[in-house]
């Protein structure tokens, strides 16, 4: 192989190495993937107080590629939202589609969901704006919340309109990270589209790249409520010692009916009660209705009386 087609093979190696990493990019980042569907799912269950209507909002999926190649098809023709993240130092966008905003507007003016889908192709009204920002408001709440623990950071709207800036997330030709969620009520819903420059991302690509922790199996409630019932009516024998003292072998062999051995306890002494050797609770004793009585105290510490029983030899 001549030097020149090597030169070629190695530019082609390089330039298929460089697109892999862009398409791989979400993948390699799986936390995020975990926090926008938190976010989806604090959405819906935000929405709730919001209407009657069967609110819901789900993540379709993540992509990477350039924000003009992902965003250009829905300036003019969605309300946009600037989010301020300030522990990242970073700008994103926020865009809900006609069908987006529609579906909002209907939801929040008492709309019942019975007449059709809004179609007609015209600019977005003041109020139809001042709605949909309320609502990308509650998103940028609901993704904070959801980043919590994962890459914390404030997240606030700062403005919103109908015209994508470019310059709020470096240019059109930027390398970007775009959430697709679906918002839906009943027959009607749209697209909400949250865009993320790549450059506020490579930070917290350690973070994002933890392995998220998989939910065990679920719990079978029946089966726990008999373990709970069964160990709950097991029998235990309980001992109550009021004082121990040591003696000798001989002292043990001349107890007899009718002697009497001495304690240190007295009628206002702690009473120890025990359970196949384990120390319990520190007791009171007493007496009713003809009938003696421990009335609790407090749990014993076993470490202090570990310690106590080393200072004490």
């Amino acid at each position: 192989m001549s030097v020149e087609g090597a030169t070629s093979e190695a530019g082609r190696d390089s330039l298929a190495e460089l697109f892999t990493g862009a398409s791989n990019f979400v993948e390699r980042m799986p936390m995020l993937r975990v926090a926008f569907e938190r976010a989806a799912a604090a959405c819906t269950e935000d929405l709730a107080t919001l209407s009657d209507l069967p609110l819901q909002m789900t993540l379709l999926g993540l992509e990477s590629g350039t924000a003009g190649d992902l965003l250009d098809k829905y300036d003019g023709r969605s309300v946009v939202g600037v989010l301020h993240a300030s522990r990242w130092s970073a700008r994103l966008l926020v865009n809900a589609d006609r069908g987006a905003v529609f579906t909002i507007v209907e939801a929040m003016l008492g709309g019942d969901g019975s007449q059709p889908a809004y179609s007609i192709e015209r600019t977005f009204s003041r109020i139809e704006v001042r709605l949909a920002e309320a609502y990308l408001q509650r998103i940028a709440k609901a993704l904070e919340s959801a980043l919590t623990g994962i890459a914390d950071t404030p997240i606030e709207l700062e403005s919103a309109g109908s015209q994508i800036d470019y310059d709020v997330i470096g240019r059109r030709s930027s390398p970007v990270v775009l959430a697709r969620l679906r918002l839906d009520a009943g027959v009607r819903g749209g697209e909400v589209l949250v865009t993320i420059p790549r450059a506020a991302l490579n930070p917290l690509r350690q973070v994002l790249a933890r392995v998220p922790a998989k939910d065990g199996p679920p719990a079978d409630a029946r089966w726990s409520e008999q373990i709970q019932s069964q160990v709950s009516r097991t029998h235990m024998t309980l001992s109550a010692i009021l004082d121990e003292r040591p003696g000798t072998l001989g002292e043990v062999a001349a107890f007899h009916v009718g002697k009497v051995v001495e304690l240190n306890a007295t009628a206002n002494s702690r009473v120890r009660l025990e359970c196949n050797g384990e120390r319990l609770v520190w007791c009171h004793l007493g007496k009713s209705q003809g009938k003696y009585t421990l009335r609790v105290d407090e749990f014993i510490d076993r470490e202090q009386e570990f310690l106590d029983d080393i200072l004490s030899s």
